[in-house]
């Protein structure tokens, strides 16, 4: 078994559910081309309870074609997910999983995904073939008591040479030297400074719903070919219109992540959002937690305020300081209770 570079991800779904097409779950019927996400039903119980569980299999019509199971086991405090796949006949395939451990919640929902960090297996043989391992911890495994637990998966589809080719190319390439000379751009954007960026309206429509909506001909700015942000800093939205073009954002660990994430979330730029998450989990202190939280909860960053309610949990004088008695919001205050009485 080999592994691969990472490849794109499946949306998330907010209304997703065992039934729905894209889902491997028990044997319900999910055909190999739609498969998108393997569903571990009870899962909280099953890391208490160490044994090999099976999740469902996929069909090529009525037929059986792929099937998973997994096994857990508990190390001390820290519980393993061991992932397993094999196949009906004889032949190679390859497969896209998510590996990472990281627990995306969609807010006022039991649903939880894995975050969509593909990894590729490239599987030769048809006996069942371990592919990734997830560790989690007793909180996390507290968290997904009661909940849905989603794991990304992808099946390749056989290509021709020539669509693997073109595929290659439009994965090493970028359009970060259009930033640099916006040859042939045709829309126009006004920040702060009065500093003005000419950008593309394809890439950003490709990129954005929002910027896809705007562009519209009935809109006032797609008439215009210009936007005026009066409220966004040149560097700021540099960093958006990086991650546009490129796909990352060069050296974010030393610009205003604070001001960057939610401009992610204004014009629906998810994976943005959660770059941006990350960074920001990675500086969590005691003193910082609940400017954190609150920012969190007003930006829709779901990850980054799980992780803020996990360092107050783990340091509950937090809760005693004058900073926790300013929140605002009776909703968030009720969240953090209630958080703090997992695992006690």
């Amino acid at each position: 078994m080999s592994e691969d570079r990472s490849i794109s991800s499946p949306r998330q779904s907010s209304v997703i559910s065992p039934d729905h097409p894209s889902v491997v779950y028990g044997y319900k019927t999910c055909q190999t081309s739609d498969a998108r996400w393997l569903y571990l039903e009870d899962i909280n119980h099953k890391f208490y309870r160490p044994n090999t569980y099976d999740i469902g299999g996929t069909y090529i019509d009525a037929c059986a074609d792929y099937w998973f199971q997994y096994a857990t086991e508990r190390i001390a405090d820290i519980f393993l997910l061991h992932l397993f796949v094999s196949n009906r006949d004889d032949r190679a395939f390859t497969i896209s999983i998510g590996t990472s451990n990281i627990m995306q919640f969609k807010k006022k929902t039991n649903v939880v995904f894995l975050k969509t960090d593909f990894k590729q297996f490239n599987v030769k043989n048809t006996k069942q073939t371990y592919l990734t391992t997830y560790s989690f911890k007793t909180i996390d495994v507290e968290l997904l008591k009661d909940k849905q637990l989603y794991i990304p998966v992808l099946f390749k589809k056989e290509e021709s040479k020539d669509a693997v080719v073109i595929e290659d190319v439009k994965y090493k390439h970028d359009f970060g030297y259009l930033l640099i000379d916006p040859v042939c751009s045709d829309f126009t954007i006004e920040v702060m400074e009065g500093f003005k960026f000419k950008v593309h309206r394809a890439l950003l429509a490709e990129s954005s719903e929002v910027f896809k909506a705007m562009f519209k001909d009935e809109m006032v700015e797609g008439q215009s070919g210009y936007l005026k942000l009066t409220d966004v800093s040149k560097e700021d939205f540099k960093a958006v219109l990086e991650f546009i073009y490129t796909g990352t954002t060069d050296n974010i660990e030393n610009r205003n992540v604070f001001n960057i994430l939610p401009l992610a979330d204004r014009f629906n730029l998810p994976g943005l959002h959660e770059l941006c998450q990350y960074v920001l989990a990675q500086h969590l202190t005691i003193d910082n937690a609940l400017v954190t939280l609150v920012y969190a909860d007003i930006h829709n960053a779901d990850y980054l305020k799980t992780e803020t309610l996990k360092l107050i949990k783990n340091n509950k004088s937090i809760i005693k300081s004058d900073e926790f008695k300013e929140i605002k919001s009776a909703e968030l205050a009720r969240e953090v209770c209630e958080f703090l009485v997992l695992c006690d």
